[in-house]
Formats: C-alpha cells, structure tokens, sequence
C-alpha cells in the first residue's frame, strides 16, 4: 500500500456526496495501479459513474448512508439492484451492436454498487453477489481491506481487458507525440551531420505530395515542416497499427522495419527517433482496434490537419453515418450475394477475375481515410455470416477480392489501409492477404493505350517520377501472382540479373526483358526509390480497369475548377473534362465547373461495369449550378449514365459538412445503354435529424425566362460584399464628430488611384 492509497482512503472516509465518493474512489484505483476508468460515461438511458474497459466492470456511487441494494435507484420503480442490472444490460447490448462482445464472452461485464466503504457486487444476470454469501455487502472500513477488496474484485490482472480507443483519440493519443516529432526535427536541422538524411525524405514526402496535386509551402496555414512532421505521425501510426492487428507483440524490430520504408523512414536514422516510434507503438497496442464501428483515423486526420488546409486541397471526408448510407444504398443484397459466391469461386481456383461483364466487387476511387472501404467491408461481412456460413472460413480472402481503394494522397493511402484492416477478419498465421488499397491517381491521367510491342504481345507504358516510360506486360498485369512476379521484377532489376518466368508466354517474357532492362537503367539514373512497391501501386488501377468492378462509392475531391493551380494537372482535367463532354458554355462567365464531375465521370468509365451502379458524395452544386448542366444529362462523352435516386442534405442537423460552401447531396447512378437526365422530382431532401430524418419532395414551379437576364452577367449573388473596410489608425480629427480618411489604392475605376 502506498501513500496516495491512503491519502485517497481519507478522502473516501470524508466524502460528504456522490461526487466527492466517485472522485476519491478513482484516485484510489489509480493508486493501486488500476488501468484507465471512464467517469460519467453516457448511456442510452443515463450515464454510468465509473467505466472501465480494461477490467470490464462499472460501478455505481451513493453517497454515504444511501447506499443499498433494495433502495430506490434513479429511475421510478427501480431499486439500486435493478439500476446496476439495466447498466449492464445497456452496455452489454451496446457491444452486441459493434459485433465486440463475441470476442470477450470469456471475461462477463460485472457491476458495484458502493458508497466506497460499503460493497455489493453483481454479475449481469444479477444472481445476488458474486464474491461471498452475505447480503450485506462487504464492508471495507480500513485502507487495507479496500486495497485488497480493490485488487482481488474491482480491478484483478485476471480480468485486465484491452479497452476500445479513446473518444477524443487526437487529444489522447497523436497530439502529445506531435511535440516530440518537431523537437526531433528541429534538434536534426541544427546538425549538419544529421541534416542530409532527414532532407532526403523531406524531398520525398514533397515529390509525393506534388504527385497529387499538393505543394506544401511557407505561406499555408502549416508551414512545411510543421506539415511534415503531422504527416509523419499520421503515416507511422498507421503503419504500426496494421502490425497491431495482425498480432503484434512487443517485436521492436517489426516495428522499425515497418516504418523504415518511405518518407517517414527518417526517424529511424536516429536513436531517438527509433525511441520514439516505439513508444507510439506501445501506446496504441493498449487499445482493441479491431471491432470499431466508424473510422477513427478520420478523426485524427482531422484533429491534426487544421480544416484551411483540407478546404484547399479539396479534402471534405465523409462522416460515418453518410458513408453507411450510401453503403447501403449502393450495395444491394442481391448483388453481394452474386459477388460473394463469385469471390469465393475466384479465390478457390485462384483466377484474376471472372469473363464477362458482370463486374463483381466495390471500389472507392479517391478513399481518404477508408470510411466507405471500411463501411463496404462491414456490409459484405456481415451478409457472409447471414446468408453464407459456409464460407465464413474464407470471409478475410473474400473481402480482400471485393474491396479497393485508391488515392492520390500518399498519406490518406497508408491511412485508409489501416481503417479496412480494422473491418477484416484477424489474418491467419498460413494466409498472406493484404487489404487492396493504391496509392495512384484513379483517373489515370497520364495513362496511355496498349501497344504492341511484339509480334503477339501487348504492353503498356508506366511512368517513373522523372517521366521516363517502362513497358509492361499486360498479361503480367492481370495475372493472378501480379505481385509476385512484380517484385521478382524489381529484384532483377536492383541486381542485374534475369530470372525466368515460367507463368508467362514467350512473348510476354520477352516484353519483361525489355521491361527488366529499362527499369534497371532508371534504377541506376533515378536511384532506388522502392520500386516493386511503385509499381504495385501503378499496376492496380490499371488491373482494376481492365476487370471492371459493380459498385462505385466515393466522395470525389471537391475542388472548383478554377482554383486548380495552374500546370499539368490543371490541363490534363480540362482535357477529360472535354473529353467526357462536361464544359458547360455559359455567356460571361469563365467558370470550369467541379472538379468532382470530371473525376466521376472519369472513374465511371475506366472502372465502372456494364449496368454497374454508382453512389457519390457531391457538392450541392450538382443539383442546382449551371456548370452541372452537362453532367446532370447523364451523358458523359460516350458514357451513359442513368440517375436512381437523389438526396439533398443541405437540411440535416447537424450538418455532414461543417462549413460546406455549396450545401451538400448524394447521387445514384448506374450505367445504362440510354442516358437519362437528373429528374427534380427524384431529389428527396432530407430534413431534421441524421438518424431519423423526414424525407420530402419539394414542388417545383414553371421558371419563365426572367426579363432581366440580357442586363446581367452572373446574376443574383447571394453573399454581401464589402463596399468599405475601415481600419483604427491615428486619424486626423476634423472637429468632435469626425474626422479625415484615407482609402487604399484600387485599380478599377471609379476609385482608380486614391482619394480622401
């Protein structure tokens, strides 16, 4: 027993009220070395005045003298007894809801019920107390019978239980390491020994990020290294997770090698660096990620990414009731049922992919953080244990054939990775599957078509990050083994060697002689920047293209078209955006349009299958704004699209996006042999609540052209705009009412020049 233990009795022994009891009694438990214990925590009926996951107990405070089972509890009707019983009845039901209470049958909620002298203890069933005979209760009126009531009862190691993680997971777990990453990073600018291998990787995450259409500089909100060091928890956080759920163990070498790779490997050139990685690594191994039922690393992402940088870049993540709605809305029964099977048949005979135009499986083009894969995967799961039990055994292979993810954004990448690992299965010790999710640029904006390069063999061209063209294999590309034979390609070339490929034709293998030869050359040009994972990483789209998939989720970038920065992305999207037929010719106006109607268009045709169906995420301006004009007809260049189904979210409390600039909806499509054009009367706006929300049907009125429209170019504008702006400055009194400004040049006229 220590001193704080009894300081803590003390306290105990004092309290005047509930309160005063609950908080003397969590400083004893801490005292005695107990895990973490929430207080208040809320549920459907109440809240519970002491949690703990660890050990999965709760207890309930009284204040002294009104502590008994029989007496009443805080609903009518109730006793003490019962409260404690609809407590863990809640919290139980709560767990049979995120599908956790499975895994933990073995370790049984249990319940007290205290005044902290007096104790009385309950199994979830309530069959009386469940430590000794006495209906009485135990008495603990020394330090030394609660210190050992507290250690064999409220808190035992036997019972110790890895808890879900925190609420506030950025305030609690990234933030405070945030501060020992730039420490670290300002400790090796000041050293010029140490400089050169941090600026490498700092050279590579900014390659990276201008790969996606990002240039991270001084003048942003977060300044470059800050940014940096933010990306760099972000990414080894992830990374260290996905180790965590396949098992991890205390291996600190698994944990090093798994963040050495990248641009985050520069924490590993140095003691403290590698120092600090293990402690996240500990830290977040305390916590059960697998079983979570929304998408925590959004919320990181969020917390840690101020929303000034996310607007600029276009970066509105789905929150997680949305995206299960459009999850559900997308992906019908019937077709899972299809994709299962096909899944399964496709992973018993080990094929690429089924002939034919029924495309099986779901994708999410530009996936963030992974909210829709995750949501997707929990869907499909969760039908494969209802309708398909005999194929539970292979429900992580299947879901792994059924759920991709692509984005451009090298960290939403590693990110979304961990978030699907979090909705599988555990991965079993004899099964090597990962989660499908690419980083690459899903409109494939440089991609060019297949060409022959021998007689009876086809190749495409991958480019390096210098632009240098690499043929490829298409049959290498589809191939069941891809990977594999990808990596044994890379190998090849680092070593200058030729090993055989049996899997492939002789034409094929002579394609990847070529391909082996150039890439070599661009090794010893461009250095070695992993290549067996670049282009695992370029091939995947391009698989996913050929193969076709059934459903599309997504919420595409929501970018205005002229706030691209101007360069080759901006003038590869206007290209697609002519392409797809989407410029939209208004009389005075230079508008572009979205950024979203050209990607989903796009994405629609390179992934899309025949009849396969769409659910999208947009902007409010899809349903109203005149550049949208030529998308909402349903005819994207030679794809013809047909609209299902239409919600206006501009009304839901709260709203799906904190400070949306155009409202937002979700839009059904599927891909049909006759477009169809956005119907008005298909939009059903959603009104009140998100989880009860009223639908309704808005009537529209016959629009006359207004008598206004040739005296005006844009039109109504709704926003106020500022006529004057006045500053306080040591102005020049003219008498006691007023006084004498200035304004600032302007370069239109009237106010061409300045006048006071």
């Amino acid at each position: 027993m220590n001193q704080e233990f009894k300081e803590a009795f003390a306290k105990i022994q004092a309290a005047q009220n509930e309160a005063e009891v609950r908080d003397a009694l969590h400083s004893a438990l801490k005292s005695v070395g107990s895990k973490e214990w929430y207080l208040e925590r809320p549920i459907p009926t109440g809240s519970i005045d002491m949690l703990s996951y660890w050990y999965r107990i709760i207890i309930e405070t009284k204040a002294r003298g009104k502590c008994n089972p029989e007496n009443r509890g805080s609903l009518p009707y109730e006793t003490q007894r019962d409260q404690i019983g609809r407590y863990l009845y809640e919290i139980t039901n709560m767990e049979l809801e995120t599908s956790k209470f499975k895994e933990r049958e073995s370790i049984p909620w249990r319940g007290f019920l205290t005044d902290g002298i007096h104790w009385w203890g309950f199994d979830r069933y309530l069959r009386g107390a469940i430590h000794l005979k006495d209906p009485r209760g135990t008495k603990c009126n020394s330090a030394e019978s609660l210190w050992d009531y507290l250690l064999n009862f409220v808190a035992p190691v036997d019972r110790e239980n890895l808890p879900p993680p925190p609420d506030d997971l950025a305030e609690e777990i990234f933030l405070p390491y945030l501060n020992d990453v730039l420490d670290l990073i300002s400790q090796v600018e000041n050293k010029p020994a140490h400089r050169s291998k941090y600026e490498t990787k700092l050279g590579m995450w900014q390659f990276a990020l201008q790969g996606a259409g990002i240039v991270p500089s001084d003048n942003q909100p977060l300044n470059r290294v800050d940014l940096f060091a933010r990306h760099t928890l972000l990414v080894i956080s992830a990374r260290i997770l996905k180790l965590i759920l396949r098992g991890w163990k205390d291996d600190e070498e698994a944990v090093l090698s798994t963040i050495n790779d990248g641009f985050p490997a520069w924490l590993c050139e140095f003691d403290q660096g590698k120092t600090l990685v293990i402690r996240v690594a500990k830290r977040l191994s305390n916590f059960d990620w697998r079983g979570e039922t929304r998408d925590r690393l959004k919320e990181a992402y969020h917390a840690l990414i101020p929303k000034e940088v996310r607007k600029e870049f276009g970066e509105y993540y789905t929150p997680d009731w949305l995206a299960i709605e459009v999850v559900e809305q997308t992906l019908d029964e019937t077709w899972i049922d299809k994709s299962i099977i096909a899944a399964s048949k496709l992973e018993t005979e080990n094929l690429p992919q089924l002939q034919g135009k029924e495309g099986i499986g779901v994708l999410d083009p530009a996936c963030g953080s992974g909210t829709f894969l995750f949501h997707a995967a929990r869907r499909i799961r969760k039908r494969i244990k209802q309708n398909h039990p005999t194929l539970a055994h292979n429900t992580r292979q299947i879901l792994v054939r059924l759920v991709t993810g692509i984005d451009v954004h090298p960290v939403a990448a590693e990110m979304a990775q961990a978030t699907l690992e979090m909705a599988l299965p555990a991965m079993p010790t004899s099964v090597n599957t990962e989660p499908q999710v690419y980083l690459g640029d899903s409109m494939q904006s440089k991609r060019e078509d297949y060409q022959e390069i021998t007689d009876k063999g086809q190749a495409i061209n991958i480019h390096s990050p210098a632009g240098t063209n690499l043929p490829i294999s298409r049959t290498l590309l589809l191939h069941p083994r891809a990977n594999e034979l990808i990596e044994r390609l890379n190998d090849d070339a680092n070593n200058d060697t030729d090993s055989l490929y049996p899997e492939l034709s002789k034409e094929d293998q002579r394609i990847t002689k070529i391909t082996r030869q150039t890439l070599t050359d661009i090794i010893r040009k461009e250095a070695n920047h992993v290549w067996g994972w670049h282009l695992r990483n370029m091939a995947g789209p391009i698989r996913l293209s050929e193969n076709k998939v059934g459903r599309i989720v997504a919420n595409p970038p929501w970018l205005v078209g002229n706030d691209t920065p101007d360069g080759e992305r901006k003038e590869t999207i206007d290209n697609l955006r002519k392409k797809y037929s989407l410029n939209a010719k208004l009389t005075g106006s230079s508008a572009r349009g979205d950024l979203a109607s050209v990607f989903s268009a796009r994405v629609a045709d390179l992934y899309l299958s025949e009849h396969g169906r769409m659910g999208l995420v947009l902007p409010g301006s899809a349903l109203i704004n005149r550049t949208w004009e030529p998308w909402r007809s349903g005819k994207w260049g030679t794809i013809n699209t047909c609209f299902n189904n239409v919600w206006g979210l501009d009304e839901i409390i709260p709203p799906a996006f904190q400070n949306a600039p155009n409202g937002t909806c979700a839009i059904f499509v599927h891909r049909t042999t006759k477009a169809k054009k956005l119907n008005w009367k298909q939009v059903g706006w959603w009104h009140g609540k998100y989880d009860d929300p009223e639908v309704r049907i808005k009537v529209q009125y016959p629009q006359e052209q207004s008598v206004y429209l040739s005296k005006f170019k844009r039109g109504a504008v709704s926003q106020p705009h500022c006529l004057l702006w006045v500053e306080e400055k040591n102005a020049i009194p003219i008498d006691d009412y007023s006084c004498r400004i200035k304004t600032k040049k302007s370069n239109k006229g009237p106010w061409k020049g300045h006048f006071e």
